[in-house]
């Protein structure tokens, strides 16, 4: 005899049951309907001594269920009204004599009479329960009233009429820049029973070449959000398009909204940035595809331009222009660095990067030979440095006993490195330490120094 087994889905499904009936125990007297949807129980549609309930469960994202609550219901359960985004409404007929064998509900909108009428066949889903979907798609894709008639075995048995509204509005920026990166699509508003929002976009430059669709994210009740990178789209500027639809759990849709946003070029260059990080990068987004050269002359404030370097940009995108500047090329000077972009030889556009002094070390004047060791510490270090080195020696005889070591950092600005004596032959007398910071490439700066006494 082969072993029969329970699926992981069905163990859930009953577990789901249970927990239905420990929260309404009336349900297990009832002629019961369940809904699901992804093993999640949605509503339950029972009759019970004559009379008729729904009830109702919802979900956080983990699968946990946030609400329940239970409602009497008509012989009749249909909206009185609903949101478009929802793509779809259900009707659910209550008490159908069981010997039926064919429900009709016949739906039309108010607008334009019957030209969209369609017959929409009911399905047996319980003891004398009946349902149906009515979906948008089917009715020209039409907002406004519905109007629905409901005829069992060719015997007209009940009516309802059921209004949707247009509810969702879009937030999109008017106008960005591809320095930015991406931007986001906000859609409010959107209907309780949407399983899904999709958001695809493009360029208006070529057509829809480059059109993505992406799902959006639920980030709250009835708002859902996009997130549109510029590097999905050829970095191109202009205009970029979006359309909305959203999805019922039928896989129904609807249009639900729209947005449309201009890109522009722009710089990406920080305004000021700290002497520590040892270099900073520009780059120049919505260059002519067809430019073969991107420079970027750039040079301190003080003196002028006797520090003047033409720098080569690289091309790193469609569009995409980068440089980074070295302090170190520069004299290792602070303050205000200018830089102007040359596209093919002609002058597209300048920045402007203060760089300032924010470092600060921290170390003991004086310490005995007896602790073993001591410590500095250096503070106010720029979030890009990749490290700190702590070359180490003794005013006697020199740097015949210098040490370079890596500092390790010990918060989100300081980099600390322990001295021992060890390393110094155990010398008294005055140590002197040097620290330069690195960025990746390894482009390095001094950005302090300390001096101990050790007796």
């Amino acid at each position: 005899m082969q072993r029969s087994t329970i699926s992981f889905q069905h163990f859930v499904l009953i577990a789901m049951v249970l927990l239905a009936i420990f929260l309404f125990p009336e349900l297990t007297r009832a002629e019961t309907y369940y809904d699901y949807k992804d093993s999640k129980l949605l509503n339950i549609y029972s009759k019970d001594n004559g009379k008729f309930y729904k009830a109702t469960f919802t979900y956080d994202k983990n699968g946990n269920i946030t609400d329940k609550k239970m409602v009497p219901a008509n012989a009749i359960d249909y909206p009185a009204e609903t949101s478009y985004s929802n793509a779809s409404y259900d009707i659910v007929l209550f008490n159908v004599d069981p010997k039926a064998t064919q429900v009709e509900f016949p739906t039309w909108t108010e607008n334009n009479g019957q030209d969209d009428v369609i017959w929409h066949q009911g399905e047996k889903v319980g003891g004398g329960i009946w349902k149906v979907i009515i979906p948008f798609n089917k009715h020209k894709d039409e907002s406004g009233k519905y109007i629905t008639h409901i005829y069992v075995d060719k015997t007209m048995w009940a009516s309802s009429e059921t209004m949707v509204n247009l509810t969702t509005s879009t937030r999109i920026p008017p106008t960005v820049n591809l320095s930015s990166g991406s931007y986001d699509i906000y859609l409010d508003s959107v209907g309780e029973h949407v399983a899904r929002v999709a958001f695809p976009t493009w360029t208006l430059h070529n057509g829809q070449d480059d059109i993505v669709w992406k799902e959006g994210e639920k980030v709250a009740s009835g708002t859902w959000k996009i997130t549109i990178p510029f590097s999905e789209h050829n970095q191109e500027t202009g205009e970029y398009i979006t359309h909305i639809y959203s999805y019922d759990r039928q896989g129904n849709a609807v249009m639900s909204g729209f947005g449309q946003t201009r890109v522009v070029g722009g710089i990406s260059a920080p305004t000021e940035t700290s002497y520590s990080n040892a270099s900073f990068d520009i780059t120049a987004y919505g260059i002519d595809p067809k430019a073969t050269q991107v420079e970027f002359p750039t040079w301190t404030e003080k003196n002028g331009q006797d520090d003047v370097i033409w720098y080569q940009g690289e091309k790193i995108g469609n569009g995409a222009w980068k440089i980074t500047i070295p302090f170190s090329k520069h004299k290792d000077e602070s303050g205000k660095y200018i830089t102007h972009i040359y596209v093919d030889k002609t002058m597209w556009a300048a920045s402007e990067t203060m760089v300032n002094l924010t470092t600060n070390t921290r170390n003991p004047s004086t310490v005995n030979l007896s602790s073993g060791s001591y410590d500095i510490y250096i503070d106010g270090v720029g979030e890009r440095v990749a490290r700190v080195a702590f070359p180490t020696w003794t005013l006697q005889n020199g740097q015949d006993d210098i040490v370079w070591k890596d500092g390790y950092k010990v918060g989100a600005n300081t980099w600390k490195i322990t001295v021992p004596f060890s390393e110094h032959n155990q010398e008294t007398g005055e140590y002197i330490t040097h620290i330069y910071s690195y960025d990746q490439k390894g482009n390095a700066v001094m950005i302090g120094d300390g001096s101990v006494l050790v007796n």
